[in-house]
């Protein structure tokens, strides 16, 4: 399988591949390690009772914030210090003094937990079936 698009391409984006499904390493939670296809319910539940994973606990960053500091577990070898981008806009010294002269400030620090990839379901599977013509049924 060849690795899902990545769809907004910065400058000097680090791209790591992105397969449908983990290929030797899981990298986030939720990270699809397994897909079952049958022809009922009962038969996709048996088969995934059978999914077996031989999983090595490696080293994990669980915040982002924490994600860049020194010593962090590597978790795309593409992006040296789990560094994808930076990326700056418009005039910082600008910026800089209307901050300054500001009557106000307000500091706040906010992150996206997960904007790419994100797990295809919290369930970690989508059950379904289709049938004939055009219908599918998800369990």
């Amino acid at each position: 399988m060849n690795s899902l698009p990545c769809g907004w391409l910065l400058p000097d984006l680090k791209v790591p591949p992105h397969p449908p499904l983990a290929v030797d390493t899981t990298r986030y939670v939720g990270d699809p390690v397994a897909i079952v296809i049958a022809e009922s319910q009962e038969v996709a539940l048996d088969a995934a009772e059978k999914v077996k994973v031989d999983w090595e606990i490696r080293p994990a960053v669980t915040a982002t914030a924490k994600a860049a500091d020194r010593g962090a577990a590597q978790i795309h070898e593409v992006a040296p210090s789990n560094v994808a981008f930076k990326w700056q806009i418009g005039d910082a010294a600008a910026v800089d003094a209307a901050v300054k002269s500001a009557a106000v400030v307000v500091k706040k620090r906010s992150s996206t937990s997960a904007s790419w990839p994100t797990p295809w379901s919290r369930a970690r599977a989508w059950p379904a079936s289709r049938r004939p013509p055009v219908t599918s049924t998800l369990w």
